[in-house]
């Protein structure tokens, strides 16, 4: 018989706090789940996801689930939970699970208990609700942080330890200041029903007469359907997959070295590229990379960023889905001193003073920091000296001299492969295995949670081993079959990943991608790293205004107006590449065009830069980039690009289009 698949529906209020705001005034409103003799509001967060039945213990009635993050919540049945007896081991479920804050208006002191009391009578989630009180603690706490547009205020609790919790609409937060000192009522209580969904199989009650043969249940999931889910959870998956695979090649060494750098430790990198450096595709001669990557699972880290004075520089941190979570620098932050701790997703505590805490959605971390240099001897020296003084050290020996440990090196990863190639080469049951894998401590966002359940459906559960034979055979051949299909339609986004203009595409999606997968993948795909678009922008040509490849033994000019350089706050570059996005070997030694560089005007005050492999004289040298003889690739860069017309973003500035002109010699 059919193992019956439980719907499970959960309020859990863990924990209802009570806030007192001393000086706050404000009128109850009516709302879901609250008293109306309580002074003050409920905010009620009812998030779905599928949980898997991990223990049951029938003689206290115990269950514990496991959450899509790999978490478990321990639940207590009640005896009108009637179907307790049908719940077992290994059962998917579609757990509802509610967080209910109540805000008291009370001057001073400890709100008191009834509303709490209350909350739990009033908000049943299901048909046949349980609740019990667990306990109610009343005590002082002190307002650590203000999210007004979150609307979330961070607790120091009695304990030292720190919590974050929504507060109501009816509660004026511009009178809520860090340093408060608040009364906290914690109600831990929840509630629980168990119900059959629609169209699960009930089982019949026993039957007088012999019983017939049932016919075959349908399959619980059909190849084609598995085809479909399976190339979406690629699409999905493949940023996280292939940051981990980055991940491992980068940090596969003992001690920094080359382009790797152990875990915990930074990478600086001290000069450019040249052209014979073949082991990053298209390289920057701008900014000077500090690279580290992180584990914030377990605890803590504190990046120290010394005074930049005035230098442009930016250190956008990805997590394990490539979005850019936090982005200090000259835009965002100034050039001073600063300390961050960079925290993990399930991480609560007190941190030292003067560390502001940015919060990681996931453990893995990628710091990619870049520091803007001239490229001439004295700004190395001085971009060096900046690189030295930042700094990465675990919150347990901050302000404590430190020597990481040498980096463990792991002699099967293949650290000669393109990691996209490896990545490429994954059967579909070594990547969606990963993909489990990594799901448990680089949990999905909650507007994930649609694409979460479908990964069930196949069989990804976050933290459990996959099996792609878990269905059968022929949902394991459509589920073989998944990779090449579904890596190509990332591919097949690229032209619609962003705006083609004059011969450049570029886009302004990229960093934050929400629930955009395809495009989050595709930029993966395609520049794994990328800023935000208010950080820099890339605009990248292959072809002329003709729409024709470049080739270097023809001439070309690109042309800006009198004031129509590319418009930057920071700084911008015009990069040559050969065919194959490396630098090309030159008599210049010269491989971009910048904002940097004094260029010859014509009389009317506009440029002409031009773009070929030959000189194209003396008199014009000061605004030629060399190219290689055959086929070349442009690459423009905007860092900090305007936001105001004339902007790129707005879409108020338009990058010119490269034009082939009559070859003529300049001897």
């Amino acid at each position: 018989m059919k193992k019956q698949i439980l719907k499970l529906t959960v309020m859990l209020l863990m924990p209802a706090a009570l806030l007192v705001f001393t000086g706050c005034s404000s009128t109850p409103k009516s709302q879901t789940a609250v008293s109306e003799a309580m002074r003050g509001g409920v905010v009620m967060d009812v998030v779905s996801a599928v949980a898997t039945v991990q223990s049951v213990n029938a003689s206290n009635r115990i269950v514990v689930l496991q959450r899509p993050d790999g978490s478990l919540i321990t639940y207590e049945c009640g005896p009108e939970v009637i179907n307790f007896d049908q719940i077992q081991v290994g059962d998917q479920v579609t757990a509802q699970v509610a967080e209910a804050v109540a805000i008291g208006l009370v001057k001073g002191g400890v709100p008191p208990m009834a509303g709490a009391a209350n909350i739990m009578v009033r908000a049943p989630l299901g048909e046949k609700p349980a609740g019990k009180m667990v306990n109610t603690v009343g005590f002082t706490a002190k307002v650590m942080s203000v999210d007004k547009l979150n609307r979330e205020v961070t607790l120091q609790m009695a304990d030292g330890s720190t919590r974050t919790v929504k507060v109501g609409p009816n509660i004026k937060l511009s009178k809520v200041k860090p340093g408060n000192a608040v009364g906290v009522r914690l109600t831990r209580a929840f509630m629980i029903a168990v119900t059959t969904p629609e169209h699960a199989p009930v089982t019949p009650p026993p039957a007088a007469v012999a019983p017939v043969a049932a016919a075959p249940a349908a399959p619980s999931l059909t190849p084609d359907e598995a085809a479909v889910i399976g190339a979406e959870a690629y699409i999905f998956g493949y940023p996280l997959v292939t940051m981990e695979c980055t991940r491992r090649v980068l940090t596969n060494v003992e001690k920094p070295e080359g382009k790797a750098a152990p875990m915990g430790q930074f990478l600086r990198l001290r000069a450019y590229p040249t052209p014979d450096d073949k082991q990053v595709t298209a390289p920057n001669a701008d900014t000077l990379y500090t690279i580290a990557w992180l584990d914030v699972g377990k605890e803590p880290w504190i990046l120290s960023l010394p005074d930049a004075n005035d230098r442009y520089y930016l250190f956008p941190m990805l997590d394990g889905w490539t979005d850019v979570f936090q982005d200090p620098g000259k835009r965002t932050t100034g050039t001073g001193p600063q300390k961050y701790a960079i925290t993990g997703p399930g991480w609560s505590g007190t941190l030292p003073d003067g560390v502001t805490e940015y919060k990681s959605p996931t453990s893995l971390v990628w710091i990619l920091g870049r520091i803007y240099c001239a490229g001439t001897p004295e700004d190395y020296d001085a971009v060096h000296k900046m690189q030295d003084d930042i700094s990465v050290v675990p919150l347990n020996s901050y302000g404590q001299s430190y020597t990481p440990s040498p980096g463990a090196v792991d002699t099967n990863i293949d650290m000669k492969t393109p990691v996209r190639n490896q990545v490429n080469a994954l059967s579909a049951e070594d990547y969606f295995k990963l993909l489990a894998k990594l799901l448990k401590d680089n949990p999905p966002a909650e507007a994930d949670a649609p694409m979460v359940e479908k990964l069930a459906k196949i069989g990804i559960i976050p933290g459990q081993d996959f099996d792609i034979n878990k269905f059968g055979p022929d949902v394991a051949k459509a589920l073989q079959d998944v990779p090449k299909p579904a890596f190509d339609k990332i591919m097949a986004h690229y032209n619609d990943a962003g705006t083609l203009t004059n011969g450049w595409i570029f886009t302004t999606k990229a960093g934050v991608y929400g629930t955009d997968y395809l495009q989050r993948a595709t930029i993966t795909a395609i520049g794994l790293g990328c800023n935000r678009p208010q950080d820099a922008v890339y605009p990248t040509s292959l072809t002329d205004a003709e729409g024709k490849p470049y080739q270097g033994t023809n001439q070309y000019v690109l042309h800006f107006d009198a004031g129509q350089m590319p418009p930057a706050e920071a700084f911008w570059s015009l990069t040559m590449y050969n065919g194959a996005f490396f630098f090309a070997a030159n008599p210049l030694n010269r491989y971009t065009l910048s904002s940097r560089n004094q260029f010859t005007t014509n009389a009317d005050g506009s440029v002409d830069l031009y773009l070929q492999h030959d000189s194209p004289g003396a008199d014009k040298e000061s605004n030629w980039l060399p190219a290689p003889e055959d086929k070349f690739i442009l690459m423009l860069r905007l860092y900090w690009p305007k936001e105001t017309p004339p902007s790129i973003i707005d879409g108020t500035w338009t990058i010119p289009p490269v034009k082939l002109v009559p070859y003529t010699s300049s001897s």
